[in-house]
């Protein structure tokens, strides 16, 4: 737990195990750590609430050459981004499974603009809903070079964008075996008229096996 520290972290495997209300593998708050050459596992107790990889609040941390998994609780989670997060990913790799709710491989929140590069998620096997991507408040992530697959629930997003600005560019998306597949699925709000517009260049967009499929 980095709390307004900046540590250098680097070649290190985390192991966040068994947690009864939740687990996190990193968390940072208000700090700009840098990360490197990690791997990272956390699982959690079905009834916990939430399983993360790696949590940023109010940080920016250089993130290179990582790779996490989260399952077990009833939401987990992949890479958290809230309150004006900007990190620079570069080479991640997550897994996201099980969970009787929502799975998420990365949440952008509330201004949070995520720079990531070599990007692989793999999103599956919550009850509720599956997400690769998802952005709202105003968040604007850059992502390039990336492929992302969510199957089963009732429904997956590959990208949720929810007055947001998401910019994707080389890549691919599969959304499959859910009851509503979407690859991007884009949202503006009502209450303060923010639209939601994703911008997508050179990206595959591949939905099967649904009752309803939209690209």
């Amino acid at each position: 737990y980095n709390f307004e520290a900046s540590p250098i972290i680097s070649h290190v495997t985390v192991i966040a195990d068994s947690g009864n209300i939740s687990s996190t593998g990193i968390e940072n708050f208000n700090c700009h750590p840098v990360l490197e050459n990690l791997i990272i596992h956390t699982t959690a107790n079905a009834q916990a609430f939430g399983c993360t990889v790696i949590s940023n609040s109010q940080s920016s941390p250089r993130m290179t050459h990582i790779t996490g998994t989260a399952s077990g609780a009833k939401s987990n989670y992949g890479i958290e981004n809230w309150m004006g997060s900007s990190p620079v990913m570069q080479d991640i790799r997550v897994i996201v499974t099980g969970g009787s709710e929502k799975n998420f491989g990365i949440i952008n929140i509330d201004n949070s603009n995520p720079v990531i590069r070599d990007l692989y998620l793999e999103v599956t096997g919550a009850n509720q809903s599956q997400t690769g991507i998802s952005s709202s408040g105003r968040s604007a992530p850059r992502v390039d070079d990336f492929f992302i697959a969510t199957s089963g629930g009732n429904q997956n997003h590959c990208v949720h964008s929810f007055a947001s600005f998401p910019l994707l560019s080389n890549g691919r998306m599969t959304s499959s075996g859910s009851t509503e597949n979407y690859g991007v699925k884009s949202e503006s709000s009502t209450q303060n008229t923010t639209p939601s517009a994703p911008e997508l260049n050179n990206v595959v967009i591949q939905v099967t096996g649904g009752q309803q499929n939209y690209g």
